[in-house]
């Protein structure tokens, strides 16, 4: 290729092209190991972020966190689980407009309720429904109606509720289980 070139500069420019060719393989390898430091930046700050998190769990201090800081996190922590102690009853149980929605799906033509009461106990509840049935038989009905829902467990209509014939007030106790 420098065949018309004399010697001297056919060497001087061979030893150029190596420099050049090394200087070029020289930038690559740098590039190449600053790549590869970038690409390892997010796993250091992982690892580092798991080591404190691991010591922290242990117990030990970690240099540079205050030790105060952490007992008052802790002291938060354990008062957020009293406080979902004292909720984790009323999770298991059945919510109140479920319990009304079953009662109001009972009440039959002729029956108007006045109040409901609800008290909400540990393993079961009592209902208190008053109202006004048109007759008798509509407020027998309505208390088989309720006796026949599952879920309440007892129906109690005092004989006192049957002393008029028209336009009945009652009230109605019932056991359930919510």
């Amino acid at each position: 290729m420098f065949t018309f070139l004399p010697q001297k500069q056919r060497q001087s420019v061979t030893k150029e092209y190596k420099k050049r060719l090394l200087l070029i393989y020289v930038a690559l390898v740098t590039f190449a190991g600053v790549a590869w430091i970038v690409s390892l930046i997010p796993s250091y700050i992982l690892v580092t972020a798991k080591l404190d998190e691991a010591i922290i769990q242990k117990g030990t201090p970690v240099s540079g966190i205050d030790v105060n800081k952490i007992s008052n996190t802790e002291k938060e922590l354990l008062n957020a689980q009293g406080e979902l102690a004292i909720l984790t009853p009323f999770i298991s149980q059945k919510p109140l407009s479920l319990v009304i929605a079953k009662l109001f799906y009972r009440i039959p033509l002729g029956v108007t309720l006045t109040s409901i009461a609800l008290n909400r106990g540990e393993e079961k509840g009592n209902i208190v429904v008053s109202g006004i049935a048109t007759t008798r038989d509509t407020l027998v009905s309505f208390s088989k109606a309720l006796e026949g829902e599952a879920f309440f467990k007892k129906v109690e209509l005092p004989v006192s509720n049957f002393t008029k014939g028209r336009d009945v007030p009652f009230s109605i106790s019932i056991v359930a289980s919510f």
